[in-house]
């Protein structure tokens, strides 16, 4: 169902996350809006490491039934924790899936005894107060050691990969279970260094947002079967469906439909409004990555038409981009090769296929 200047609204679906069963993908068409110039006729118109060893367990006994704080939120309380012990370089990692069941796992590398005394005594302090007295040290000795991480940042398109290896090799099951989902040239790894002296890859971090339940499920499913050798995980990829951009966008081009000087890609004074509107909607979905695609009439010549719709488009992403909006937009102009009326009987039928359209792509 697609969005358009006429449309009467569309369902809303909240995210979700992939480690609740996802029943179903949601595809939707695009959130259309006519550029409505009445009578107008153009006519020029997409962890746990070797290294350490437990650490003795403080004399505390967590509940384990009655749910805890956000154990990610625990775990940025811990890190920050370390950091204003002075070491901001570790790395903690809280598993299980219950708080009183949860270990947190200390990671990285420090330059003698004293000061992993200092930071796990810091971490010990923040990780008790937070109900998770279990400790596991895999800290190791000597300022040239770094932990192996991997972080990796996913979208429908692409997936951008960042961390620390000891050999390219330790990169592979990784670009193994990505290569199941993206094409190579959608996998960036420019982020990823290679330190000879690092750990043993310890932990991966994966999280993103993704428009299809199918995708995000899959993404899951492979990642975590390739990188099972690694001791600690976190794969939190959200699905947002479609229909909640649909519906902001919607209600926008529904109220304020956007307007072009007749025959040009100026955009009217009038529309400031619209636009405005529609940056902030979609600054709630920064992940989202749009085609904004620009549509003429049938009046004119095919190459005129599709110039100017082109122009168009690119007109509107301008103005977007200068608003701030965060999201990755492409402009294309599809001239009047994808009418909504056919056949175009009245000026109201052309002014519906003068239109700015948006996509999700």
């Amino acid at each position: 169902m697609a969005c358009r200047s006429s449309s009467n609204g569309c369902s809303v679906a909240n995210a979700v996350r992939t480690d609740e069963p996802s029943t179903s993908a949601r595809r939707s068409a695009p959130a259309a809006l006519a550029s409505a110039d009445p009578g107008e006729r153009d006519p020029d118109e997409p962890v746990e490491t070797d290294a350490g060893q437990a650490a003795p367990e403080v004399d505390s006994t967590p509940s384990t039934t009655a749910p805890g704080p956000d154990l990610a939120l625990v775990v940025a309380q811990l890190q920050e924790a370390l950091a204003t012990a002075g070491f901001p370089d570790l790395i903690v990692v809280v598993d299980g899936e219950r708080h009183g069941d949860a270990v947190v796992r200390v990671t990285g590398a420090v330059p003698d005894e004293a000061a992993r005394r200092v930071a796990l005594e810091s971490l010990t302090e923040a990780a008790t107060a937070a109900g998770l007295p279990r400790i596991v040290d895999n800290i190791v000795l000597g300022e040239q050691a770094s932990a192996a991480t991997l972080n990796v940042q996913v979208s429908r398109s692409r997936a951008t990969v960042s961390g620390v290896v000891a050999q390219w090799g330790d990169l592979q099951p990784l670009l193994d279970g990505l290569g199941q989902v993206y094409r190579p040239e959608q996998i960036d790894v420019s982020g990823v260094r290679v330190d000879a002296k690092a750990l043993e890859l310890s932990f991966f971090d994966v999280v993103g947002e993704v428009f299809d339940a199918v995708l995000a499920d899959r993404l899951t499913t492979v990642l975590t079967a390739a990188l099972s050798t690694v001791p600690s995980a976190n794969i939190e990829v959200a699905t947002v469906e479609q229909a909640r951009v649909e519906v902001a966008l919607g209600e926008i081009l529904a109220a304020a439909p956007l307007q072009f000087e007749s025959g040009s890609d100026e955009i009217v004074d009038s529309a400031e409004e619209t636009l405005v509107a529609i940056a902030e909607a979609l600054a709630a979905f920064p992940a989202a990555v749009l085609e904004v695609g620009g549509h003429t009439d049938s009046q004119g010549r095919d190459e005129q038409n599709q110039d100017l719709s082109r122009r168009r488009a690119e007109s509107v992403v301008a103005r977007l981009t200068e608003l701030g909006v965060p999201n990755e937009l492409s402009a294309i102009g599809y001239g009047e090769l994808g009418p909504l009326v056919i056949p175009e009987a009245t000026d109201d039928d052309r002014a519906l296929n003068r239109r700015i359209e948006f996509r999700l792509i």
